[in-house]
């Protein structure tokens, strides 16, 4: 079975062998679920909500990066995403994250600008292996990697992967 472009489902529907949704489709009643396959695109668009979820596999997913607003309080909102980049013009707090869903893991590139030596403070949510918040590479257009696990809805653990460069 196949479904169209912007589909809209209400009252009982029950999708049996494979479905395909071929862009946006929202059910405007509960949705039972059994088993729920993602086999390509943007896998972070599907939320499904059911106690009766048994089964989910995603074989290609694929997560798009989005690009984080540089600011001196940097935001970091969960809801739009699991993976992130941003470059530095300044020295940067990143803020405690927002909408966090428990289990929610997902990664930050850091990039240092033109002129570099920009440091990058954080919020009170984040949480470091020993206790000591990473100290980020800082030559100019230095990309570190910040790979974080939202293990309660105050607490998001953090490890620096640092200076990636060609080799």
């Amino acid at each position: 079975i196949f479904a169209g472009s912007n589909n809209t489902f209400t009252g009982t529907n029950i999708f049996s062998n494979l479905t395909a949704f071929t862009s946006a489709s929202s059910f405007a009643t509960s949705v039972s679920v059994k088993e729920l396959r993602v086999t390509t695109g943007d896998f972070e668009r599907v939320s499904v909500s059911s106690s009766e979820l048994t089964n989910v596999s995603i074989t290609r997913g694929i997560m798009v990066q989005t690009s984080l607003t540089d600011a001196s309080s940097i935001v970091l909102n969960l809801n739009t995403g699991n993976n992130f980049a941003v470059t530095l013009a300044g020295n940067r707090t990143l803020a405690n994250p927002t909408n966090p869903t428990i289990g929610q893991t997902g990664q930050i590139y850091v990039v240092q600008d033109g002129t570099g030596s920009r440091t990058l403070a954080f919020g009170t949510h984040y949480n470091f292996s020993g206790g000591t918040p990473p100290t980020l590479t800082t030559s100019i257009g230095a990309v570190d990697l910040l790979v974080f696990n939202v293990r309660a809805a105050t607490k998001t653990d953090v490890t620096l992967i640092a200076d990636f460069k060609r080799t």
